[in-house]
């Protein structure tokens, strides 16, 4: 049976690092997350591993690229104006594909603000922690436990996709304590081939670096490590659900709030509410296909305004005027087609309104590219020959091919879209014009393109 202890979230946080195989601990002290610097003072050295109270936020986080680039497992810790001071070094060590683990134990802003809990470094967590374009994998705890559980498993996601990965926790979970569960200490790490460990000129050597001169390789790197997200946004989504099956209102919440929040969704469904929590885990990658998910299972989803004179607008574009608070509710809004808009009030608009209103489909997204094709003579002297001209990508609904004009050598495939050249086709240039059409879906609308095929005989 796993160990249980009562410990502080910023313990919990220490504690599971170590255990997941984190020797190297660099940071510098600030409310609310010093207790996690002090319990790592204290256990790092009995397990063979190395704190160091840096002189600065700035110094700190570049002894964690350092430490990360000898292929170790490293983390630091701080609290909002401290992340923001290692927002350059958090930068290099993206730009470099460096793993490490950062800790913001969030305190209330901007500038030095308060030492009380807050949740407003979202939008610098998930968007903007340092200059250029990059993103990091983002989680938010909501109990002790799963401060524990998020800083265990975080090690190897990171080390996984090579990126930092950052724990947003705040004041209150850092400072509350509960009954943790902590998990076993880690026996084996992943190999870091990548590592600056040194080689015995026995391999090529390894630089960790973020400085590309040459304009094309900085691109290339950057779209490299974009393909990266796009498999980490596939694949990394965490979120939890809390009565939301037959939920007609959803609150989404996330952090210390949700706690808050799932009291609010318990209370109401004594009162006959039907209410439910959606809450996001990972803040980057948010899970948007979990949230969309949800939308089916809501009756409704509520917009409120406070001010007279305000308007509503649909999504066909149709607006409404009130004069003083009102609530919409969305009916049948998750496809095209035909909904209602219930808006209730007061003032100019008293009572309750019902009016239906059309959702139009959304353009199809179908794209057409044509490649000039080359056969040779002998190739189709004595039998005909298939040639694939035409690519058709994010089409939505059945595509069909259809020959318009051209040469009567050519010919088109009506469900594939590859070309036939007939045989004893002589030398030459030969052309065509094929129609392109997606039938489109409930949600989508058709869309047809006529392309012009070339294919040259030699």
């Amino acid at each position: 049976m796993a160990e249980k202890v009562l410990m502080k979230g910023n313990e919990a946080i220490a504690e599971s690092a170590i255990r997941a195989g984190c020797r190297f601990f660099f940071g510098y002290p600030i409310t609310p997350q010093t207790e996690l610097a002090a319990y790592m003072a204290k256990r790092m050295p009995k397990e063979g591993g190395t704190y160091l109270q840096a002189e600065s936020e700035v110094a700190a986080i570049n002894m964690v690229y350092g430490a990360s680039a000898a292929g170790a497992r490293v983390m630091t810790s701080s609290s909002s104006p401290g992340v923001s001071l290692k927002s350059e070094g958090v930068s290099y060590i993206a730009g470099a594909d460096l793993p490490c683990l950062i800790i913001n134990i969030e305190r209330g802003g901007p500038g030095l603000g308060s030492i009380q809990p807050s949740q407003s470094d979202y939008w610098q967590a998930t968007r903007a922690l340092g200059h250029g374009d990059f993103q990091m994998v983002v989680y938010a705890p909501s109990t002790v436990q799963e401060m524990a559980d998020l800083a265990y498993g975080a090690f190897d996601i990171a080390d996984k996709y090579r990126t930092p990965v950052m724990i947003l926790g705040d004041g209150m979970l850092g400072q509350m304590m509960e009954p943790v569960e902590l998990p076993e200490p880690r026996t084996e790490l992943p190999e870091k081939p990548w590592a600056t460990t040194g080689h015995g000129n026995k391999r090529e050597k390894n630089i960790a670096n973020s400085l590309y001169l040459v304009a094309e390789e900085l691109e290339k790197t950057n779209f490299e490590r974009f393909e990266r997200y796009e498999v980490i946004k596939a694949n990394e989504q965490m979120s939890e659900e809390v009565d939301c099956e037959d939920a007609d209102i959803i609150v989404v919440a996330f952090g210390a709030s949700s706690r808050i929040a799932r009291s609010a969704v318990r209370a109401a469904r004594e009162e006959g509410i039907k209410a439910g929590l959606f809450r996001p885990i990972t803040l980057w990658p948010f899970p948007t296909d979990a949230l969309k998910a949800t939308v089916g299972k809501a009756k409704a989803y509520n917009g409120k305004a406070k001010r007279p004179g305000v308007s509503v607008k649909l999504f066909d574009g149709t607006t409404f005027k009130c004069g003083t608070d009102f609530t919409v509710k969305y009916r049948n809004n998750k496809k095209a087609g035909k909904a209602t808009a219930i808006i209730t009030g007061t003032g100019v608009l008293v009572g309750t309104a019902k009016v239906k209103f059309v959702i139009p489909k959304a353009k199809n997204t179908m794209a057409v590219k044509v490649k000039a094709k080359t056969v040779k003579r002998a190739k189709v002297r004595k039998k005909s020959r298939y040639v694939a001209p035409i690519t058709v990508k994010n089409a939505r609904g059945k595509v069909t091919y259809l020959k318009k004009s051209g040469s009567k050598r050519l010919s088109v495939n009506e469900k594939t879209g590859k070309v036939r050249v007939k045989k004893g086709t002589k030398r030459g240039i030969y052309k065509m014009k094929v129609r392109v059409r997606a039938s489109g879906t409930a949600n989508y609308k058709a869309r047809a393109r006529t392309v012009t095929v070339k294919v040259r005989v030699k």
